[in-house]
């Protein structure tokens, strides 16, 4: 099979998830949030204005590890005699932010509420944990999940699998101690 056949299957399987989610999907009706078939319209005009633009793929994880790399710099941790790395990355993790944002004021959304309190300590473990697993399988959920399976590629179908698998069973057994 060509990769070119393989995209096709790939794409048509995506439409058919698309159609499958938005005709057994509940309609709540008055709710101001976004379709989440336009939100993955969206993602992937994201994936191919990046890649047309910038020759490179959607991906945040790398922007802590510049941010790293700018501390470093800045209290001399490392040498001098380098350049300053590209601040892309975290242009790109900023523009998410405020992009996010700006799309929430610009269609009145509400903050969406949640039942299950989770302490501060907790989240930051929890995000220093992710970046972690993130920088050492080579990637982020959104290089991996998007950008990843979106080429194909063996390695992202691999790591979004054993994320997935990661989180499961890591919630089940930190269930009883919530």
């Amino acid at each position: 099979m060509s990769s070119t056949q393989a995209v096709v299957i790939y794409e048509l399987i995506c439409l058919s998830i698309i159609i499958s989610a938005s005709y057994l999907a509940p309609e709540i009706h008055g709710s101001p949030r976004l379709n989440p078939v336009i939100g993955g319209l969206l993602i992937g005009g994201a994936q191919a204005a990046s890649l047309f633009l910038t020759k490179s793929p959607v991906g945040v994880s790398t922007a802590y590890e510049r941010m790293g790399q700018y501390i470093c710099r800045l209290t001399g941790q490392s040498p001098s005699n380098h350049s300053w790395p590209s601040p892309s990355p975290v242009i790109f993790a900023l523009g998410m932010l405020v992009g996010s944002w700006g799309l929430g004021k610009a269609l009145g959304l509400t903050p969406v509420i949640e039942t299950m309190q989770i302490s501060v300590a907790r989240s930051m473990v929890g995000g220093a944990a992710l970046i972690v697993g993130a920088r050492t399988a080579g990637g982020c959920t959104s290089g991996h999940g998007i950008s990843g399976m979106s080429t194909l590629s063996k390695a992202s179908f691999v790591t979004v699998g054993a994320m997935f698998a990661g989180g499961i069973g890591l919630s089940s057994i930190l269930r009883p101690f919530a």
